[in-house]
């Protein structure tokens, strides 16, 4: 993902780096305090699965991948 799409993607999930890294590549996971859920943008993937609750403020909405929170603004 180019500085630029990581930018928006930034801004589009309210979302900063951690020091945590990604179970698949190894890069570090970023946070999203829009939805509450920790992703990597290397692999495109949430970390853990969204929950069950249909009226989750944090859930509910989210993308099945977070670059598609891109297409939501």
């Amino acid at each position: 993902m180019d500085q630029e799409a990581l930018a928006r993607l930034e801004a589009a999930l309210e979302a900063g780096p951690c020091e945590s890294p990604c179970l698949r590549c190894g890069e570090k996971q970023w946070y999203s305090r829009r939805y509450d859920a920790f992703f990597c943008p290397r692999c495109d993937a949430w970390a853990e699965e969204a929950c069950e609750d249909p009226h989750c403020e944090y859930c509910a909405g989210r993308p099945e991948r977070p670059s598609l929170a891109l297409d939501i603004e």
